[in-house]
């Protein structure tokens, strides 16, 4: 299974004449080191917001194809050449060419997010350098709910290493499959190839068929997800196998017709990059235009390049020049747009984001240059695969320890700002001045006189968890049905809280008020699930997902024909969508289901949308909250209910709004007298919804007759 190397000088000099006795044997491929530019060019596009490049993303997919075909290719010849495959020399050779690069830019991002960053996400920055160093970032990334493809300016710097996670992931067990295959076929005396095109071919369908299934359900899962891609790496495989056959020699038209293909794949490329977009369920049916193009131009160049293909072009010294930096500038380039929107706050325009791209070309060549090539090509390090083998183990170790130390710096920081001996009264006091501006005509400047700096409650470090207590009332994705979350006195007047997260953030307020009032709450909230009826869109988007359209059917129902309410309050994330006529039919479509019933309903107004994480901001802005304020109107979008009620299209619903109680004047606070108004980038902290108890029931008073026992 493994070939054992000595160290001595003419041990050395023979290993190095089978390494290159197999690449030669393999046979270089310069188009295929052009076809890396594109990928990498496809990416870079999209990241930078290029005009009309909404799907450069497909970049990724022509990596892996290539990888697949170029790894599958390299192992069958060695196994040719020697009779076996060093599974030690393979992981040697992919530790010392990965693993050195991915590591000083962890650790490099690191520094520069302590240094940049609030403490709050630092810490957050710490979590993904060790996911990434271990190479598993795409299931860390997974678990947080990250959709790579949402337009977001808290993106982490690092989240594109999930594809190189993925990647990583694929080099572990390909080469056990291939080898174990090898020996099946030596034991049983069948051919190798023919076992490896059944096997590959198996694993592939299957990947492809999960992907598509996965997709549809949930796109922001399967696009990280390693089964999800799998297919991808397994068609460059099937490539590598079933060219072995093909001689490379062509006749004339023969060249021709490889030449048109690999325009043709090229094209295919160009036009996917344009077609596609964030909005496009990926990587399910979508995936197969950008693999099938990359395959066909791998397939031409091998038959023939003629010099009018496009592999002569990719072949060229300035395009394969790209090409060889491809690597280092893919995990360069993303650091650098990242960090540069979180300082600035907003997302970068393209033209500063391409420039920014561009510059990040820099680092990327010294890295290659004085990292990545004299480590990979050094004969101490080439001789001996445990050389290899431990310079992947050290430079990942070193990113390991530094993204250690990143968090448990971070998180001293933090700690020291949880100490709020004055908590209780601040949120007390708070209450008061709420409720009486609540009792008054709203009017601009009402707000609260507080503080402009401090410590607050809850503190940012704890803020995330500062949430609607029984949290479990709130459905998750995947689930439709969950526990009874009733409050209240059996028997007493029905009421029902139903919405998404944005109505849950409402809990406490109204587990409080059916304690009080003697009702008989229910709570029906789902995680990213409007109330109003937003389309299944086929965009992939949470609120699409069929567990959410379930959920809602089943809940409407049951509101009408078992709860039967004296009372129903409803509220809703409102930027779901963008489109206003949109978000009015999906609430129309919703009252036309509650009406009927003849009960009050009251719907609450969407709280102002900071769109940034409030606590990771205030992390690093405690001496001057008002560095993490946001403006009033980029934070808050017209009322649809407000709008149906106004044109006379929906009657019998009362509105809660509370808006000036959360941002009094035309900048919004992010804290206010020595309270956390959000838990995250949009939600109320549980403990100023407590503050606001006492404004809201008075606002909840007057906008609707509730129910006594």
């Amino acid at each position: 299974m493994t070939t054992v190397v000595d160290s001595s000088p003419a041990q050395g000099r023979a290993q190095r004449r089978r390494e290159r006795r197999s690449i030669d044997a393999a046979g270089f491929r310069p188009d295929i080191e052009g076809l890396r530019a594109v990928a990498v060019l496809l990416v870079v596009g999209f990241h930078v917001g290029l005009p009309g490049f909404t799907g450069g993303y497909i970049g990724v997919d022509v990596f892996f194809v290539i990888s697949g075909f170029l790894i599958t290719r390299l192992l069958l010849v060695q196994d040719d050449d020697a009779g076996r495959i060093s599974l030690r020399d393979f992981y040697a050779r992919r530790a010392r060419r990965i693993v050195p690069n991915v590591a000083l830019v962890v650790a490099v991002t690191g520094l520069a997010a302590w240094v940049m960053l609030p403490p709050l996400a630092v810490r957050a920055v710490a979590g993904d350098m060790v996911a990434s160093s271990l190479f598993v970032a795409n299931w860390r990334f997974i678990g947080q709910g990250n959709d790579y493809l949402a337009l977001d300016i808290d993106h982490s710097p690092l989240l594109h290493l999930w594809s190189m996670s993925v990647e990583e992931q694929f080099y572990l067990v390909w080469p056990l499959l291939i080898v174990v295959v090898a020996l099946v076929a030596r034991r049983f005396g069948r051919s190798r190839d023919a076992l490896a095109l059944l096997a590959v071919g198996t694993i592939s369908a299957a990947s492809l068929a999960w992907a598509i299934v996965a997709t549809a359900s949930d796109a922001p899962f399967a696009y990280m997800a390693t089964p999800a891609r799998a297919w991808q790496f397994g068609a460059g495989a099937l490539l590598a196998l079933v060219l072995r056959r093909i001689p490379r020699a062509a006749t004339r038209n023969g060249a021709l017709t490889a030449g048109a293909v690999s325009w043709i794949g090229l094209a295919s490329l160009g036009i996917a990059s344009v077609v596609l977009s964030r909005l496009t369920p990926y990587p399910g049916t979508a995936a197969l235009l950008p693999v099938a193009a990359t395959a066909a131009m791998i397939v031409a160049g091998h038959v023939a390049m003629p010099s009018a293909s496009a592999g002569a072009l990719l072949g060229t010294r300035a395009v394969r020049g790209v090409g060889r930096l491809s690597f280092a500038w893919y995990l360069w380039h993303w650091p650098v747009l990242v960090l540069a929107a979180a300082v600035s706050g907003t997302v970068v325009s393209w033209p500063v984001a391409a420039v920014l791209a561009l510059a990040s070309a820099l680092p990327a060549y010294l890295s290659m240059r004085l990292v990545e090539r004299p480590l990979r090509f050094a004969p101490s390090v080439r001789v001996r695969a445990t050389a290899g083998l431990s310079v992947g183990v050290v430079a990942s170790v070193a990113a390991l320890l530094a993204g250690l130390w990143a968090g448990t710096a971070a998180t001293q920081v933090l700690v020291a700002q949880t100490d709020v001996p004055s908590s209780a009264r601040a949120t007390e006091s708070l209450a008061r001045a709420l409720e009486a501006t609540a009792s008054r005509a709203a009017m601009p400047g009402a707000g609260v006189s507080a503080p402009l700096s401090g410590m607050l409650t809850p503190s940012p470090l704890r803020a995330a968890g500062d949430l609607p207590q029984p949290y479990s009332c709130q459905l998750q994705k995947g689930q439709v049905t969950g526990p009874a979350c009733q409050f209240g006195t059996r028997g007493g007047p029905s009421v029902v809280l139903f919405g998404d997260s944005h109505a849950q953030q409402w809990q406490t307020a109204m587990i409080t008020l059916a304690q009080q009032r003697g009702w008989f709450l229910t709570v029906l909230t789902k995680s990213g699930c409007p109330a109003d009826d937003l389309p299944a869109d086929g965009s992939g988007a949470r609120y699409a997902l069929p567990d959410c359209i379930q959920w809602r059917t089943a809940a409407l129902a049951r509101i009408a024909r078992q709860l039967r309410p004296r009372l129903i309050v409803l509220a809703s994330r409102e930027n779901y969508v963008s489109s206003a006529t949109e978000r009015e039919s999906a609430w129309a479509a919703t009252l036309a289901r509650l009406t009927p019933l003849g009960v009050p309903i009251v719907h609450i107004l969407d709280s102002p949308y900071p769109g940034f994480d409030v606590p990771t901001c205030l992390s690093g802005a405690l001496r001057d909250w008002s560095r993490c304020a946001f403006p009033r109107s980029a934070s808050t979008t017209p009322d649809p209910v407000r709008v149906l009620l106004d044109a006379g299209l929906v009657r019998g619903v009362a509105q809660l709004d509370v808006t000036d109680l959360i941002c009094p004047d035309a900048t919004c606070p992010a804290a206010s007298g020595g309270v956390l108004l959000y838990r995250d980038e949009s939600h109320l902290s549980d403990t100023f919804v407590r503050a606001l108890l006492p404004a809201f029931t008075v606002r909840l008073d007057t906008a609707a007759i509730t129910p006594t026992p």
